[in-house]
Parts: structure tokens; C-alpha cells; sequence
């Protein structure tokens, strides 16, 4: 059995899309962001779970599921990246420890991951 991995959080400054942001800022549990290393005294970072499923959301609702497999597929194959440089080449603004995360299934995308 894998040892669990203590609860993540990411901060809105990991993102500069304002509709993730805003989402981080109202849905803020954490005092200290896992990724980027931000603490203030003020809970200023969502679980990454939920922050996932947003964004998750957002791509379900922008494309179809056979568009979403078929860009995956393409970026995965055609351009011979690998899903952690893919989500890198699309949210470049994002802490590598993040995207890894993204990309190792730890926390998953439609197309990225298990």
C-alpha cells in the first residue's frame, strides 16, 4: 500500500486565469500554498482537489469529451510531449511541482493522468 500524501493547496498566484483565481480566493482553507511557498496569516489557498475539478469543469463544458481525447491525444503523440510538458506549454505560469503533480495523476485533468 502507497503512503498517503499529506492534503495539498494551491493560492491564487499559482494562476493567472482571473476565473480560477476567483474560485481559489472563495473557496481558500489553507494558510500556505504547497506549491509556490506563499503563507500569510489569512487562509489564501484551496485544496487542490476542488481547484482540479474546477478547472476539469471548465474544460468539460469548452469541449467534447471526443475533443478533449483527441487534443490529448494529439499533444501526447503528434507533438511527442509528455504530459507534464504539455500542461507546462499550456499554463507556463504554473510551479513545475504543481504541473507534476497534475501530470503523475496526484491530482488529474481530462486526458492527463490515470
Amino acid at each position: 500500500m502507497m503512503p498517503t500524501r499529506p492534503p495539498r493547496y494551491v493560492s491564487l498566484d499559482c494562476f493567472k486565469d482571473y476565473a480560477i483565481r476567483a474560485f481559489i480566493n472563495s473557496r481558500a482553507v489553507a494558510k500556505k500554498c504547497s506549491y509556490c511557498g506563499r503563507q500569510q496569516e489569512q487562509n489564501i489557498a484551496a485544496h487542490i482537489s476542488a481547484v482540479v475539478q474546477f478547472i476539469e469543469d471548465g474544460l468539460l463544458r469548452a469541449v467534447s469529451p471526443q475533443q478533449n481525447e483527441a487534443l490529448s491525444m494529439a499533444v501526447q503523440f503528434a507533438y511527442g510531449l509528455s504530459p507534464t510538458d504539455a500542461l507546462a506549454s499550456f499554463w507556463p505560469e504554473l510551479p513545475h511541482p504543481l504541473v507534476k503533480d497534475l501530470a503523475d495523476g496526484q491530482v488529474t485533468l481530462p486526458g492527463f493522468g490515470p
